[in-house]
């Protein structure tokens, strides 16, 4: 018999909507993943549209178990801008669209694209009466309530405060206010309840950015922890005591106040390898079929690589690419080893980078749609010669979700007392030395044809 509440949660992502039940003893009752993203092209003209149609289309399949509580998490920065209805003006600004406009010694993510909103589409900024992000428009058509969520007050300036908006010259009236993750946002209003089929007056609670909440339902929370959030874009994810220094990482406040979140952004991983499915005219295959095709290629002394980038300083970002050694007999399973390796050697050099830095990456909790297939896990420990744990709900986005609405309905009195309680590790991959090696000679021969190939 299961007792306590059961927290609805979702997680919307850049291709798909994730959506569960979880209840109070962390179990997940109920997952469903509904696709969204249909073509590349979208990422530059998405539609709220595709937001709500994805969540309703999961609801409609929602079992018949209680529901106490629902809580969002969602991609960002990505800004939805509302007219003076409250109606959205399409297309959304996406986070991986590349359109912002920066000003100098700020750190904002937001307002960067705010400017670059006001001078290219001017008449729609006249029209504009406020901005939300992604989760926080979700909820708004559940509740009728507008808010911006932060972790806590020391991630304010990382989304906009009254000094940034006075550099960037926009009102303060544009943004509503501020709320932290666990806060009542309202209850599942009358038309909320008709749009979505749940139940009038259920509480909705704050929840948050995506890789927020992954932080929290990982279990990534005490310094010298590392997660890798692999998804549409991958974040080497480590727990920090102090704030860290280097160009090449990013340092932005935890989710537990106090505490630092330094992380390795490679912006496309899983976007790249979605695009060498279908460049290879593999969509047919799953995923696991096809990563078991890549590894079935042991002949690796003439293998081709793949470069995800040539410009100088962008090789974790996903444009220009080129495949290098390629030779006539080689095919779908060689070239896709080669997009992998080139994943996993990123990885690597991110590791080394926090490494280097002072942050040393021992053990890397996963966590996200990459996840789920043990070969690649597998494959990955080889790679970057680390331990790999998996933790029991891979979605870690809605096991933070969830642990939020606990906190909200008074089960939990904080991140750390959820933490404890409701996230477990299913399995663990030890790096096989053997493979560690052949890895690592490839890995020094893929350094020196990058080098060769950018003619250094």
């Amino acid at each position: 018999m299961i007792n306590g509440p059961n927290i609805l949660v979702a997680d919307f992502g850049t291709s798909s909507l994730k959506i569960g039940l979880i209840n109070r003893q962390g179990v997940l009752l109920w997952y469903h993943r509904e696709p969204m993203l249909r073509e590349e092209k979208d990422l530059k003209n998405w539609n709220t549209g595709l937001w709500v149609q994805a969540l309703k289309n999961s609801l409609a399949l929602l079992p018949l178990e209680p529901v106490s509580a629902v809580v969002f998490s969602g991609n960002g920065p990505t800004l939805v801008p509302l007219d003076e209805h409250d109606a959205p003006l399409d297309p959304v600004l996406l986070w991986i669209d590349g359109r912002a406009m920066y000003e100098e010694g700020n750190v904002s993510f937001f307002l960067p694209k705010v400017r670059w909103y006001a001078h290219n589409r001017p008449r729609d900024f006249e029209k504009t009466r406020s901005f939300v992000s992604c989760p926080e428009y979700l909820s708004y058509l559940l509740t009728g309530n507008k808010v911006t969520i932060t972790p806590h007050k020391n991630f304010i300036p990382f989304i906009w405060d009254t000094q940034q908006l006075d550099a960037y010259g926009f009102s303060l009236e544009l943004f509503p206010p501020y709320v932290e993750p666990a806060s009542l946002l309202g209850r599942v209003s009358q038309e909320g309840s008709v749009t979505f089929g749940l139940k009038k007056g259920t509480p909705v609670f704050a929840g948050g950015t995506d890789f927020m909440m992954s932080l929290t339902g990982s279990g990534v929370i005490q310094p010298g922890m590392a997660c890798d959030r692999a998804g549409t874009s991958e974040g080497i994810n480590y727990c920090s005591g102090e704030p860290i220094e280097n160009p090449g990482l990013r340092t932005l406040p935890h989710a537990i106040p106090g505490l630092y979140n330094v992380a390795g952004i490679l912006s496309s991983t899983g976007r790249m390898f979605e695009w060498f499915r279908r460049f290879s005219g593999q969509q047919h295959l799953d995923y696991r079929s096809m990563i078991g095709s890549i590894d079935r290629v042991q002949e690796w002394d003439n293998l081709p690589f793949f470069f995800p980038s040539t410009h100088r300083g962008e090789r974790y970002e996903f444009q220009s690419a080129v495949f290098s050694n390629l030779c006539p007999e080689h095919g779908a399973e060689e070239m896709g080893r080669a997009v992998l390796e080139s994943i996993g050697f990123t990885i690597s050099q991110v590791i080394g980078t926090l490494q280097a830095s002072g942050c040393p990456v021992d053990t890397l909790r996963v966590c996200g749609g990459q996840a789920k297939n043990p070969l690649w896990n597998q494959m990955k420990a080889n790679m970057i010669n680390r331990t790999i744990e998996i933790p029991r709900i891979q979605d870690a986005e809605l096991l933070g979700c969830a642990i939020e609405g606990f906190i909200g309905l008074g089960e939990f009195s904080c991140i750390e007392e959820g933490v404890n309680e409701l996230v477990h590790l299913e399995y663990r991959f030890d790096p096989e030395p053997e493979q560690v090696d052949r890895y690592a000679n490839r890995f020094l021969a893929y350094e020196n044809a990058y080098r060769n190939l950018l003619g250094q």
